[in-house]
């Protein structure tokens, strides 16, 4: 286990040409959760699996909600600082030759959105999964061209139309959205769909960077 900027995290370096991934577990998780989804779609890619710094449950999260487990904005404004100076600091250190990709699922995809609002350029894409809008009431700020692929859950235990309104937040700001509700429930290893969707998304913005 690595340390840097307050956060734990686990690292396979693989080759340094493909855009890493960055790996944001949900509420309870930890950096174990899914790193085989990141070998899956982009198995040539280094992998940094992040564990959330605050123990939460059974696990750890990236910031705290609010009792009724509503959106806390103090603390998610808080967490995604935090990350984004742990997105510069992993880049400085290992030197990508592109910034990395954030993978985010749930919890991990709500705070991945707030840190492409506050910093795009420490990214080069996001793969959000089960997520909803960090911040439902604030526009975006220009994200002309940033990739982001959205899977949400037909079945969601969130409200209907939560991951809508962060898809049309997304492309007000211009962002260049792919977006699928899924059958499925808010569980993303249900469906073979979320590594599909991933995996084909990945490789052709890989094959977008390469031509860059």
């Amino acid at each position: 286990m690595l340390h840097l900027e307050g956060f734990d995290f686990d690292l396979t370096a693989k080759n340094s040409d493909v855009p890493p991934v960055v790996l944001l577990h949900g509420s309870g998780g930890r950096e174990t959760d899914w790193t085989d989804f990141a070998q899956h779609i982009a198995p040539r890619s280094t992998c940094f699996s992040v564990r959330g710094p605050i123990a939460w449950e059974q696990g750890f999260t990236f910031f705290r909600r609010n009792p009724d487990r509503s959106l806390n904005y103090a603390e998610l404004a808080t967490g995604s600082e935090r990350l984004c100076v742990f997105l510069d600091a992993i880049s400085k250190r290992y030197g990508f030759a592109q910034p990395p990709i954030l993978a985010g699922y749930s919890n991990g995809a709500i705070i991945a959105a707030a840190v492409v609002c506050r910093r795009r350029e420490f990214t080069s894409g996001a793969i959000l999964l089960r997520p909803q809008s960090p911040d439902p009431q604030t526009p975006f700020p220009n994200l002309q061209h940033y990739p982001v692929l959205i899977l949400a859950g037909a079945n969601e235990r969130r409200k209907k139309g939560d991951a809508q309104v962060l898809v049309d937040q997304f492309r007000v700001a211009q962002a260049d959205v792919s977006y699928h509700e899924l059958n499925a429930a808010h569980g993303w290893e249900q469906t073979g769909l979320d590594r599909f969707l991933s995996k084909e998304w990945f490789a052709e913005r890989f094959r977008r960077l390469r031509r860059v």
